[in-house]
């Protein structure tokens, strides 16, 4: 049988189990209830992540290999070791029921082969989301009461700003304190943007001209310029201040009388998660409070931004016929990501541009741009290559890192000689009782088994690899249908439909000058 032992901790503390422990005893409950004979592959590099997300490398490791077949059994210290919340837990446990695999929490003694298992499987797991549960709302409650007192929740301070620490009520907390060194580049940043007014392009030039980054050394682009200005934690907390974010539907922290223009504004829950990006949210969902920081702009001048931003370039959706049917999977030789970009200046043409040569200081990179239908024409040309001749699909699949092959036969006929070995030297143990033969025998006995154990590894990692093979095969399979039925109906499709098949087909385009490499 094969067993996994899965282990995890969010954080370190002295006074939790840590990994070594929670694998001791897994380990410990393995010999003792089921015996030595069986392989076990251990997943235990979660250490630091949360089990509120199922995001987690060494996990999904695991739960492959369940899909697999290549796992009999599960064993877990404790069930929150799996999950914290209770529809990922469920759905976990009936993938593990279609592929056969039974579950073990050590702590909470739970098998799930038994009715009464089953049940206190789903009783823990309610307890543990419970627990996760009361965790946020204290966390939650305790962040609100941070902003009510207007002390700076979390996080690194704002451009302009830096760390302070007061204590208060015998209590150390975090305020915000003007930085001399950093505040004059937002400053310089609102002289350009609403004396002079350029635009947020012509700022980053500016800018990267005059050599201005960030504390860290990043070049600060269009994009962070936009989230500096239109960030209110700058803004003076008054009463016109007040009225501009009350009129907006925001959800207001404070009252109208502690808006004396002393003080800053502070705004929770302006962005939201989105995939992998961060989406600015509708000002209904935001919440204003009063900061105990100083601020670094007048009330009516930030608004004036706010309105200029509605005629600004970068606050225009970008219309979806002007851009490559490759963006989002499309890179430069460097490394980096391509954008596309409608140059008007081009005679209209979209040309596709290295984001590192764009963001960073010149010279990083040395790729010219290149016009999008060039490369697109070319994407094309590839995936009706393929469609046309099925055999060419190999050399653009991305093959995965080559993985030991060994001999299995040879490998189970070792396994059975070694258990002879062992059992033709546990009977000779009885005859070499109290002489010095013993301590020899019982070091023989002890290579062999480590032998052993290394022997079932690696038979267990070719059932990995010939599964994998067979998974590829199949990949390969459903990606040949995908090229044929996505060229069938390309022509009628509009440039953004375009995007999203190729994006789901395509893993990337390498683009280095004339050469394009397409990889499945």
């Amino acid at each position: 049988m094969v067993i996994a032992i899965y282990c995890r901790k969010s954080v370190y503390r002295d006074t939790s189990d840590s990994i070594k422990n929670q694998l001791d005893m897994c380990k410990d409950f393995i010999k003792c209830c089921y015996g030595e004979e069986h392989t076990i592959l251990v997943y235990d590099q979660d250490e630091g992540i949360s089990g509120a997300t199922t995001d987690r490398p060494c996990f999904q490791k695991m739960m492959s290999d369940i899909e697999n077949d290549i796992i009999d059994m599960v064993v877990c210290y404790m069930i929150d070791r799996i999950s914290r919340n209770i529809k990922d837990f469920c759905n976990i446990y009936f993938m593990l029921q279609e592929h056969n695999c039974r579950f073990v929490s050590v702590k909470e003694n739970i098998d799930d082969t038994t009715a009464m298992g089953r049940a206190m499987l789903y009783i823990c797991q309610v307890f543990a989301n419970l627990e996760r549960d009361n965790i946020r709302e204290r966390i939650i409650d305790n962040m609100n009461h941070i902003e009510q007192a207007g002390y700076w929740p979390s996080g690194l301070p704002p451009l302009g700003y830096k760390i302070a620490k007061i204590i208060e009520h015998g209590k150390k907390h975090t305020i915000l304190e003007i930085d001399e060194e950093t505040s004059g580049i937002y400053f310089h940043l609102v002289d350009l943007f609403l004396s002079q007014r350029k635009t947020l392009f012509a700022c980053e030039r500016e800018l990267r001209s005059e050599g201005v980054h960030t504390r860290k050394g990043a070049v600060i682009d269009s994009s962070r310029i936009w989230k500096i200005l239109s960030n209110p934690v700058y803004m003076c907390a008054d009463e016109t201040a007040y009225h501009y974010f009350k009129s907006a539907g925001c959800n207001m922290g404070h009252d109208i009388s502690l808006f004396d223009g002393h003080h800053s504004i502070m705004v929770r829950g302006r962005f939201k998660k989105e995939g992998t990006k961060m989406v600015l949210k509708d000002k209904k969902e935001w919440k204003v409070y009063v900061g105990m920081h100083e601020p670094l702009i007048s009330s009516s001048d930030w608004i004036k931004m706010q309105d200029l931003f509605k005629g600004n370039v970068f606050s225009k959706k970008k219309k979806t016929d002007k851009f490559g049917i490759c963006s989002g999977v499309i890179r430069c030789k460097c490394g980096y990501s391509m954008r596309s970009k409608h140059d008007k200046r081009c005679s209209g043409y979209t040309t596709y541009t290295c984001t590192r040569k764009e963001n960073k200081s010149r010279g990083t990179c040395d790729s010219k741009t290149v016009r999008c239908e060039v490369v697109d024409n070319a994407v094309i040309d590839m995936l009706r290559q393929i469609s046309t001749d099925r055999s060419t699909l190999a050399k653009f699949v991305k093959k995965d890192t080559p993985k030991p092959v060994y001999n299995t036969k040879s490998l189970k006929r070792r396994l059975l000689a070694i258990d002879k070995q062992i059992q033709k030297f546990t009977l000779s143990l009885l005859d070499a009782e109290g002489t010095a033969a013993k301590k020899y025998i019982i070091q023989e006995i002890d290579k062999l088994d480590s032998e052993k154990t290394d022997i079932n590894t690696k038979l267990a990692e070719s059932s990995i690899i010939d599964l994998q093979t067979v998974k590829e095969d199949k990949h390969i399979d459903e990606l040949y249908e995908s090229i044929h039925s996505l060229l069938k109906e390309f022509d009628t499709l509009d440039t953004l439909s375009k995007n999203n098949m190729i994006k789901s087909i395509v893993k990337e385009v390498v683009v280095d000058g004339e050469n394009i490499t397409l990889k499945l």
